[in-house]
């Protein structure tokens, strides 16, 4: 999920589209997976572990 996120932005903001693996891919992945924990976490409104 974080992946596909992250292709999406990168590709809005004009960035070529990745169709194989690089060091520039899994960049791109891991920034969108941080993105979809950011906004999971503002979702949910958790305040970590109990």
């Amino acid at each position: 999920m974080g992946a596909v996120l992250g292709g999406a932005i990168f590709s809005f903001l004009g960035y070529p589209v990745i169709y194989h693996f690089s060091l520039w891919s899994m960049l791109v992945a891991i920034i969108g997976a941080i993105v979809v924990l950011l906004v999971w976490h503002a979702a949910t409104g958790s305040r970590g572990l109990k």
